[in-house]
C-alpha cells in the first residue's frame, strides 16, 4: 500500500509541475459519441465520431483491438479528420498501428506503455509519419459497485519526417455503467515554438455487448 501511494503521489506531482510550468491558450473542447463491441476471443472494436465546437472540426475513428494476453494488445486503426474552420476545409486520412503493454502492479493499479506509428495523408500539406509513445498509470476503483477508472498519461510525439517533438499530458476518468461508458478527459499539448494548448474531451460510448449485440465472451 505504501508503494502504491508513493507511485501515485510521484506521478501526480510530476503532472502538476508540468502543467504549472507551461503557458496555455484558451481551452478547446471535443465531444465524442460511439460504441464498443466484443469480438469474441479476439478483443474489442471501438468506433466513434466526434465534433469540436471550439475548432469546428470533425473526426471519425475505427479501432479494433486484438488481445494477445493480459500484458499485450495490438490495434490497427483508421481515422478521418476534417477541419471546417479553415477556408480550404483541411482534411486528412490517418492510418495507425500500435502495441500496448500493460504491467499490473496490484489488482487496482497498472502501468501501460503504448507505442504507435501514425501516418497522416493530408490534402493541405505533405504527408507525415509520427511515432508516439504514451506512458501512464491506470487505477480502478468502485463507487457504489460501479467500476470507475482513473488515469494519468504522458505522451511524446516524434515527427519522423523532420524530427520535431510534441508532448501531451493526460488526466481523466471513465465510468462503466450498464448502458453507457462516459469518459471525461483533459490534456495539455506543448510544442517548441508554439503556444501550448489544453483540451477537454467528453466521450460517450455505448457497450453493444451489454444489449445482447456482439456479446461473445472470452473462454
Amino acid at each position: 500500500m505504501n508503494r502504491l501511494k508513493i507511485i501515485i503521489l510521484f506521478f501526480t506531482l510530476s503532472i502538476s509541475a508540468s502543467l504549472k510550468s507551461q503557458a496555455i491558450d484558451a481551452p478547446h473542447s471535443f465531444v465524442v459519441v460511439g460504441f464498443t463491441a466484443n469480438m469474441g476471443n479476439l478483443g474489442k472494436l471501438t468506433t466513434f465520431g466526434g465534433y469540436s465546437p471550439t475548432d469546428n472540426s470533425y473526426i471519425a475513428r475505427v479501432l479494433p483491438t486484438f488481445t494477445i494476453n493480459k500484458y499485450i494488445s495490438l490495434t490497427p486503426g483508421y481515422a478521418f479528420f476534417q477541419d471546417y474552420e479553415s477556408k480550404s476545409e483541411n482534411a486528412e486520412h490517418q492510418i495507425m498501428a500500435y502495441a500496448t503493454f500493460t504491467l499490473p502492479i496490484s489488482n487496482k493499479l497498472s502501468i501501460t506503455d503504448r507505442n504507435m506509428y501514425y501516418y497522416q495523408i493530408k490534402n493541405y500539406a505533405s504527408n507525415t509519419v509520427t511515432y508516439r509513445n504514451r506512458l501512464g498509470l491506470n487505477y480502478k476503483i468502485k463507487v457504489k459497485d460501479i467500476p470507475v477508472s482513473l488515469y494519468a498519461h504522458d505522451e511524446i510525439y516524434i515527427n519522423l519526417e523532420n524530427g520535431k517533438f510534441r508532448n501531451r499530458v493526460y488526466v481523466g476518468s471513465s465510468v462503466s455503467l450498464s448502458w453507457l461508458t462516459p469518459q471525461l478527459m483533459y490534456y495539455m499539448q506543448s510544442e517548441k515554438g508554439k503556444t501550448n494548448k489544453h483540451y477537454w474531451m467528453l466521450s460517450l460510448l455505448v457497450p453493444l455487448e451489454k444489449f445482447g449485440f456482439f456479446s461473445g465472451k472470452k473462454k
